[in-house]
């Protein structure tokens, strides 16, 4: 259901050039972590685990994968991956 998914432009260029997007690698990433745990904590300890930092300030939550430089927000990846969605 991509009704739920935000993609940019630069990020559909790549998919439709079956090229890696760390953001769709985060966003399954993600999914796991929400697939294999109850609360906030587990889920946070779970992304840690799999190399994602994860942070809640307010109303918003972000990650920062190892292997990139720069911290995204939920509300970037979809509204799937919001603090809204996730409590």
């Amino acid at each position: 259901d991509t009704a739920k998914l935000r993609y940019t432009q630069a990020e559909k260029a790549l998919i439709e050039k079956d090229q890696y997007s760390w953001k769709d690698d985060l966003r399954e990433k993600i999914e796991n972590a929400k697939d294999h745990t109850s609360d906030f904590k587990s889920f946070s300890e779970h992304l840690e685990k799999s190399g994602i930092e994860f942070k809640v300030r307010g109303k918003n939550v972000s990650y920062k994968p190892e292997n990139v430089n720069k911290w995204v927000r939920g509300k970037t990846l979809g509204e799937d991956y919001d603090k809204g969605a996730l409590e």
